[in-house]
């Protein structure tokens, strides 16, 4: 009777206690992105002063967020009919799994799971959009003297200097790209609203605080007509004294290493492990993983674990260089 009641309690336990050290992972590695989440609208808020009046405001923040994320990740222009669609196949990739879960699991499990599933396109692309981030942030030794030395030479303009910086070919692709649609808006602007949507898309695509101050400055250049070479120098000076950024690098890429080629051979170990232990033959451990509710269930977490390891390699192979 004891042991019934110890088996029930497990029963209940075990899922619960897999699902919450699952939330507390997912936590721990997207914790610091979602605070930046939310230190990002406040950096930026400066520069959407009237933005409540357009056309993506109204459509919502969910839209627009994802609006921007394909547009900064993506190298082709993202229709609205683009992210309708990614934001309908979300949500029924949502539906599907969680109908499918419940086959196998209570309700509460097969919502996380359906959640998580239907979340993977989205962190896949915040993956993709932190790649490319990562990537054109070491641009800045490059494009910050560039838009200097041409906002010199054009004589204090601005959208001269920015037109001829897009078409240098010592500048990256991805900063090229950006610097060209920030070019063509800063021409067709005809108000400080559409100066504030060029130049916060300019300083997403990168999300970093040399951008940012960039983009205070080309703002102050453009509509106040403020002088900003000095501005433009500080930046510079900043930049400079952030090469420490190289150690961390090395840092992280020697814990991604780690990472990369321990988990795979450990996973395998346990299976052979199991074989060895228990006695199984290979097509007992798969029935017992796979056919077996129970194993699934583990097999499903198991694997759910090996995701979050590689989304975290991903995530932590190489910083971002920032001042």
């Amino acid at each position: 009777m004891n042991l019934n009641i110890i088996g029930i309690l497990l029963q209940h336990i075990v899922p619960w206690g897999c699902v919450g050290l699952l939330a507390a992972g997912l936590w721990f590695i997207f914790g610091a992105s979602i605070v930046n989440m939310f230190k990002e609208v406040q950096r930026l808020k400066q520069l959407e002063k009237t933005v409540s009046a357009t056309k993506k405001k109204s459509q919502g923040i969910i839209f627009n967020h994802i609006y921007k994320v394909l547009t900064a990740s993506l190298s082709k222009e993202i229709s609205d009919l683009g992210t309708y669609s990614f934001m309908i196949g979300s949500i029924s990739l949502f539906i599907f799994s969680f109908l499918t879960a419940l086959k196998l699991f209570n309700f509460i499990i097969s919502l996380g799971i359906a959640i998580i599933i239907a979340a993977s396109p989205y962190v896949l692309l915040r993956l993709k959009l932190r790649s490319v981030q990562i990537e054109g942030s070491y641009d800045a030794n490059v494009l910050v003297p560039s838009i200097t030395n041409e906002y010199k030479q054009h004589y204090f303009n601005m959208i001269n200097a920015i037109e001829n910086c897009a078409v240098r070919e010592d500048i990256g692709s991805y900063s090229r790209k950006n610097l060209f649609r920030l070019s063509l808006a800063l021409k067709a602007y005809y108000s400080e609203e559409d100066l504030d949507k060029a130049i916060e898309r300019f300083v997403f695509a990168y999300n970093t605080e040399w951008a940012m101050l960039l983009g205070l400055n080309i703002k102050m250049a453009i509509h106040k007509g403020i002088v900003v070479s000095s501005g433009l120098e500080d930046i510079l000076k900043k930049l400079k004294d952030s090469s420490e950024q190289v150690e961390v690098s090395k840092r992280y890429n020697t814990d991604a290493f780690a990472i990369k080629f321990l988990l795979i051979p450990l996973y395998i170990g346990g299976i052979l492990f199991s074989i060895s232990t228990f006695d199984f033959t290979l097509r007992k451990y798969f029935e017992y993983q796979f056919l077996n509710p129970i194993g699934l269930r583990t097999g499903i977490i198991s694997f759910m674990g090996i995701i979050v390891s590689f989304i975290s390699l991903r995530m932590i192979r190489k910083p971002k260089y920032d001042i």
